[in-house]
């Protein structure tokens, strides 16, 4: 049984607290707390691990009303020297400083938060913008009566609004309304005045470069001090890592020089921003990935094209996301029951508001397919131009002149990478055939999409052919992700010294492996029926099958 939560925690809060601190083994946890209108901390945000040294690398500056709380390992509820300077140095800015014991039972309020009131914009402001402001900032502007009634209407929404409680309107525009101006214009003054963070949410990147280089460099012309940053999902941006180590393996590659170049002139970093075509299968060899990530031991860690922006996207008083970033925010902090992977924002405007239940079901679409279990395997095998994970691992950590690992888990791990190295080559060459099997006997005639009913799977066909089909791709897919799984746990033996030294591998093997078993999840369940989702073969003759699967309600 679990303590009660303490004084001015809810439960929920309590929970999450509870179970990263023991995730973390019980060390020192920063969190940041926000506080409901009761004043009790309702939700929170890992920010480190560790001990007060880890202080200054908190990601998400704390703001007033809010509070940093870590746990007292001891569980002796009593304040420390570095305790007193933390709470002298966020009680100045109105943050709350408080500590608990490992259970989240006990509390101490070091400091107290300052407990804010947000100030409404008055309209007057608004109208004074669109009546003087614009005009000069654009010569030959008027304002339409449309434009700035909606305008009005949003700055409403933001002032009577509170952050623990929703208030919504939706709003259409017709075309020519300028509603870009009528959303923007009103977030950043709230923003402004209660120092405060509008997120944004688009539909596409390209509406999101939009806004940042049109509208919102706008905003200053007007007089308006107001910080925006564009946050783009982290496999946008190029990791200087694996490109340094591409380049390392392959100095004369052309494209991977032009790569480099073009790195050390950018200071953004996106594909987006690259400016000449690049194969998607080079990208997905260089672009950050949340699996693959050294963090603060990354020696680019402070010039990390991806962890700049998020830096710039804390500091920001508006933060352009597109839905599907939202979404993902939104779903992981439903999911995770605190860490999105946005900033915290305190209001949230969503542009194309109608597109956002394709997003989510996008967001929410598993799809099997043959190149995605290709994609999935690729790194662990060799290509014509760079060693895979298998053989990386063989020439480094495996070879007979290391000794980072104990004997015996060196002879386990040599035995798992023989089984896989003849292993992923079958299944990668195996399930193309596989799906296309599926399709040809699944798929009515003149047909390209098939929804896959009760009444289909329980079928002639489907039991005779298409289930077993199903069954095995299943099963082999689920036999690679169990032997690497095993060839992840020993190599999870290695000392802390040898774990920093050639990374890439290692990384490449934890993904295919959590990749190979939501696949081989995604293929079993393909073939049973689910309440609650629906599935369905898409396969015209000519392209590759894909089987999808979706819930219904999003």
């Amino acid at each position: 049984m679990h303590p009660p939560p303490p004084k001015r925690f809810t439960a929920a809060a309590a929970a999450a607290l509870r179970a990263a601190i023991a995730e973390a083994g019980g060390v020192e946890v920063f969190a940041l707390g926000r506080l409901d209108g009761d004043g009790d901390v309702a939700d929170i945000e890992i920010l480190c691990r560790g001990n007060m040294h880890s202080v200054p690398a908190l990601r998400t500056r704390p703001r007033a009303g809010q509070a940093v709380i870590h746990n007292h390992p001891s569980g002796v509820m009593q304040a420390s020297e570095a305790d007193m300077g933390l709470a002298g140095a966020y009680g100045e800015e109105g943050v709350g400083v408080a500590i608990v014991d490992n259970q989240v039972g006990k509390i101490l309020w070091v400091v107290e938060p300052h407990r804010r009131m947000r100030k409404p914009v008055d309209p007057a402001e608004l109208d004074r913008i669109f009546a003087e402001e614009l005009p000069r900032a654009l010569p030959g502007f008027e304002p339409r009566q449309s434009q700035v009634a909606m305008a009005h209407k949003v700055l409403e929404v933001l002032n009577e609004g509170s952050d623990f409680e929703g208030h919504i309107a939706a709003l259409e525009a017709g075309t020519g309304t300028g509603k870009s101006l009528a959303y923007l214009l009103p977030a950043a003054l709230w923003a402004l005045a209660n120092d405060a963070k509008v997120a944004i949410s688009t539909r596409t990147l390209t509406l999101q470069d939009q806004l940042s280089g049109k509208d919102l460099p706008l905003l200053a012309k007007l007089g308006l001090p107001v910080r925006h940053a564009v946050l783009k999902g982290r496999t946008n941006y190029l990791c200087k890592r694996r490109l340094a180590e591409a380049l390392e393996d392959r100095p004369e590659d052309a494209q991977l020089q032009a790569i480099g170049a073009w790195a050390e002139s950018t200071s953004v970093g996106s594909r987006a921003d690259m400016g000449f075509p690049l194969p998607a299968e080079l990208w997905g060899e260089l672009e950050s990935d949340h699996d693959q990530t050294l963090r603060a031991h990354c020696p680019h860690f402070e010039t990390c094209f991806y962890y700049q922006a998020r830096r710039k996207a804390a500091d920001a008083h508006l933060l352009v996301v597109n839905h599907h970033l939202l979404l993902v925010d939104l779903h992981l902090k439903k999911t995770l029951g605190g860490d999105g992977i946005l900033p915290r924002y305190d209001r949230a405007l969503v542009d194309e508001a109608h597109h956002i239940d394709e997003a989510a079901t996008s967001l929410l679409t598993e799809k099997l397919t043959a190149r995605g279990v290709k994609r999935g395997l690729a790194r662990l095998v060799s290509g014509k131009k760079r060693k895979g994970a298998l053989d990386r691992l063989l020439s480094g950590l495996l070879s007979e002149g290391d000794n980072s690992l104990p004997a015996d888990s060196k002879a386990r791990a040599l035995r798992h990478v023989d089984t896989l190295q003849a292993l992923v080559p079958e299944v990668r060459e195996r399930v193309p055939d596989w799906l296309d099997q599926v399709a040809m006997d699944a798929m009515p005639e003149g047909k390209s999409t098939l929804r896959v009913t009760p009444v289909v799977r329980r079928g002639q066909t489907w039991e005779a052919t298409v289930a077993p089909t199903l069954g095995e791709c299943a099963r082999m897919l689920g036999h690679v992700a169990d032997e690497l799984g095993r060839l992840v746990h020993v190599l999870g033996a290695l000392p802390p010294a040898a774990r920093g030294r050639d990374p890439q591998p290692r990384f490449d093997i934890n993904r295919a492996c959590r990749r190979a078993a939501e696949q081989a999840a995604l293929a079993k369940s393909f073939a049973e029926d689910k309440e609650g989702f629906v599935s369905w073969l898409a396969w015209d003759g000519h392209t590759a099958p894909a089987l999808q699967h979706a819930p219904l309600d999003v």
